[in-house]
């Protein structure tokens, strides 16, 4: 009777364990576009959205930014790679760079979301991924960037704070 009931109890512990595994796996696959963490949406968004005039602040602490967003604003939260040179380069530029975004410690599927050229008055144009995120409360999310452009590597963080705007 005591091998039954350890065979069972055992039997059931492997069933839960393997349900969770199972639950774990989802919640860690890639971010894709119309994917939610916590209470945050990422979608792609408009030339306007992720280009200029930017519609929250940064500043900058070390290897760190904290930026601040409005709640309700959608925020293109790629960073913006161009060409310096000016020398129409940033095809080749692009398709040599690596990099990797997390958000919350998430992986980002950043093909699916495709790039966005935006207009910019300093340099001509700029590239960025297509990745906007909104949220409908006050919260936060942690975005790690890892980034080699024009064989300069680069690894920084950001907090993103959304809070309600002020009426």
């Amino acid at each position: 009777m005591k091998k039954v009931l350890f065979l069972s109890s055992f039997g059931i512990l492997v069933f839960m364990l393997s349900a969770c595994s199972a639950i774990s796996s989802v919640s860690d696959a890639s971010i894709k576009p119309g994917d939610r963490v916590g209470s945050f949406t990422l979608s792609t968004a408009d030339e306007k959205t992720a280009g200029f005039p930017h519609n929250y602040t940064c500043i900058e602490n070390g290897g760190q930014l904290s930026c601040e967003a409005s709640v309700g604003a959608l925020v293109n939260i790629s960073p913006s790679f161009y060409d310096n040179t000016g020398q129409g380069r940033i095809e080749e530029l692009w398709s040599e760079m690596t990099y990797t975004m997390l958000i919350n410690g998430r992986l980002v599927n950043l093909q699916s979301f495709g790039p966005i050229d935006v207009a910019n008055p300093m340099v001509s144009s700029v590239r960025k991924w297509n990745i906007a995120v909104v949220t409908q409360e006050p919260g936060e999310i942690i975005v790690q960037h890892s980034i080699v452009f024009d064989g300069k590597p680069d690894d920084f963080t950001v907090i993103w704070t959304f809070i309600e705007p002020l009426k």
